[in-house]
């Protein structure tokens, strides 16, 4: 195995350890990923761009700050008295 497959191998572990952790925001550890492959040289900035191109993506990332801005009203206090 060469020196970069290595370094991604030791970056993904670190990675799921972290989530598995659950001590920082999913966000920031797999952005912080991404940086470390880059930085790392072992994903040029094109790289790890391209994925941001495609439509699902962008559309996930939209649903994750439309769902965060729903956790931080009260709406779903209101829907869960409600519902009770």
């Amino acid at each position: 195995m060469t020196l970069y497959g290595m370094m991604t191998v030791c970056i993904v572990c670190l990675l799921v350890f972290v989530l598995v952790a659950d001590k920082f925001e999913t966000d920031l550890v797999m952005f912080t990923a991404l940086v470390l492959l880059m930085v790392s040289g072992i994903l040029s900035p094109e790289e790890a761009l391209i994925g941001f191109a495609n439509e699902a993506t962008v559309t996930v990332g939209a649903l994750f700050i439309v769902i965060h801005s729903i956790k931080n009203t009260y709406y779903p206090e209101l829907f869960t008295d409600f519902l009770i």
